[in-house]
C-alpha cells in the first residue's frame, strides 16, 4: 500500500520510482494485485481537497501509461 501511496503522492512525483517500481513489481506482486492496489487508490476519500484528489488520479493514469508502453 505504501509504494501505492508513494508512486501516487500529491506530494512529489519521482519518475525513477515508478520506472524501477514498474520493471520489478511482478518479484513481489501479482498484476492482478498491483491493479487492485491502483483501482483503491483512485477511490479518493471525499474529506480529500478535490484538487490533490486530480492529481492522485492523474498520476495512477501516467503509470497506467508507463505500464502499457
Amino acid at each position: 500500500n505504501k509504494l501505492v501511496e508513494n508512486l501516487t503522492s500529491e506530494k512529489e512525483y519521482d519518475i525513477d520510482l515508478m520506472k524501477t517500481f514498474l520493471i520489478t513489481y511482478r518479484s513481489f506482486t501479482s498484476t492482478e494485485t498491483f491493479m487492485r492496489k491502483l483501482i483503491e487508490r483512485w477511490t479518493v476519500p471525499a474529506s480529500v481537497d478535490k484538487k490533490i484528489a486530480m492529481v492522485i488520479k492523474l498520476r495512477i493514469c501516467t503509470i497506467i501509461q508507463h505500464w502499457l508502453e
